[in-house]
């Protein structure tokens, strides 16, 4: 099991990983999960202030991939499965609820 401290560096490496790959990335998909990623460990780490423009990120890299296909699937991280792109903003704002439920 991991202590707290062990998780908020993970969390942070993770954070600063998926900057990186995000620039070098062009599958939009791809891009959608990478900020869902951000997001998810921003909420996870309690970085409060970044957590509503990292959801607009991940509103933009859908409506990219929109534009490209409608009928594309997201990867969800929570159901391990991939989802419909409606599904993925509000499994995230559930992340977000349960994240400030901790804090």
């Amino acid at each position: 099991m991991y202590d707290e401290q062990t998780a908020a560096r993970c969390f942070a490496e993770v954070f600063n990983r998926v900057i990186d790959q995000s620039t070098q990335r062009q599958e939009l998909r791809t891009k959608v999960l990478l900020r869902s990623t951000q997001l998810i460990c921003a909420v996870w780490q309690g970085l409060k202030d970044q957590v509503s423009g990292l959801l607009r990120e991940v509103r933009d890299a859908i409506g990219e991939l929109v534009q490209v296909d409608a009928h594309l699937t997201i990867y969800s991280q929570t159901q391990k499965r991939n989802i419909k792109q409606s599904e993925i903003i509000p499994e995230l704002k559930d992340i977000i609820i349960e994240g400030e439920r901790r804090s």
